[in-house]
């Protein structure tokens, strides 16, 4: 997992990276003031999208479609 802290040095916005053992990407989330706000997307192993929605201040704001 990497983690990003905004250009002006503030954990206030943060964004996570995750990547599976073979080095691909397996999901991105971006945080505010400690609590998930932004786009979630998630992978697959083999790369495609898996998953996808939207977080406002540590809630669900959309609805999280899955991919097969």
């Amino acid at each position: 997992v990497d983690t990003y802290i905004g250009r002006d040095d503030t954990p206030a916005k943060v964004k996570q990276v995750e990547y599976f053992a073979n080095g691909k990407l397996k999901s991105e989330l971006n945080f505010k003031d400690g609590k998930p706000d932004g786009n979630f997307i998630e992978y697959h192993d083999n790369g495609n999208l898996k998953t996808k929605g939207l977080f406002k201040q540590g809630q669900k704001d959309s609805l999280f479609v899955t991919f097969h």
